[in-house]
């Protein structure tokens, strides 16, 4: 058996066994976990192929965060809403991946909009980068837009669960930053579109740790007037408050903007509570 395979294995035996909690009570657990994923690390390409329904993409795999949600069979609970995202696209659409991270959506996306276009949004700098990366990797030019879309023009600190690729973050709107947080811009999506700077999208995934509300406020006259048909928006309940919103406030306003809403799950332990709505307009 591989030597991969026997680690994943010891894992998950330690993980569903008391093994796990004396391992947290004497100080142990995180070196034992370090340990395990250099070993991982040690032992993995740096790349990896994962094919769902007709697309087939590659990826980088050079940070814990990457090599988790790539090697995991679900992506992180996040599979069946990207098997419909690939099966509603079009050859000429165009793809916003808003919160694209390092691209998940937007490399499975390119393999489909061949005579279209995808749009990456993601304002941390480490990510973008890496997106950037598989992008290239799998020959897809796509357009990535270092900011984070909002209802208006501002700056606002990014927080970070660590500063490497692939690391998940929560827009703060103060001024508290530290070592692994970073400043970005926030831009409205109507303007840089009536400017020209980024075309219209057909189909758009929206996955930004509570901003749902401010992204679709920033985006309230292309999404009431043009061609956006489809809309994957995940919602995040909790962190919506600290925007000063609610579920029932996204909800809402989608439908107030001419869409059908109806709910995936996304089941997974580092998705606690959150879910995905599709949002549908008879174009």
């Amino acid at each position: 058996m591989p030597a991969q395979k026997i680690l994943d294995q010891v894992r998950r035996t330690v993980y569903n066994s008391p093994i796990y909690t004396i391992l947290g009570i004497i100080g142990l657990r995180s070196p034992v976990t370090n340990l395990y994923w250099r070993l991982q690390f040690a032992l993995s390409d740096d790349t990896i192929t994962r094919t769902v329904g007709p697309s087939t993409a590659k990826f980088h795999i050079l940070t814990r965060h990457e090599f988790s949600r790539f090697n995991d069979p679900t992506l992180h609970g996040e599979i069946e809403v990207l098997s419909e995202i690939i099966e509603s696209l079009e050859s000429d659409n165009v793809f916003y991946d808003v919160g694209a991270n390092v691209g998940l959506h937007a490399c499975f996306a390119g393999q489909i909009t061949t005579s279209g276009s995808i749009v990456a949004i993601e304002p941390h700098p480490k990510s973008a980068k890496r997106l950037k990366e598989n992008l290239e990797l799998n020959n897809i030019t796509g357009e990535v837009c270092e900011y984070a879309l909002a209802s208006e023009y501002d700056t606002a600190v990014l927080e970070l669960s660590e500063d490497r690729a692939g690391a998940v973050g929560s827009v703060e709107m103060d001024e508290r930053e530290n070592g692994t947080n970073v400043e970005i811009d926030l831009v409205p999506g109507d303007n840089v579109i009536r400017s020209d700077e980024i075309p219209a999208p057909d189909v758009m995934k929206i996955d930004v740790d509570g901003g749902e509300m401010e992204v679709l406020r920033g985006l309230e006259d292309t999404l009431r007037n043009q061609s956006c048909r489809l809309i994957f928006c995940e919602i995040h309940p909790d962190a919506l408050l600290n925007y000063g919103a609610t579920e029932e406030d996204v909800r809402d306003l989608l439908i107030d903007l001419g869409y059908e809403i109806s709910e995936r799950d996304v089941s997974h332990d580092s998705r606690e509570g959150a879910y995905f709505v599709r949002a549908e307009k008879d174009i």
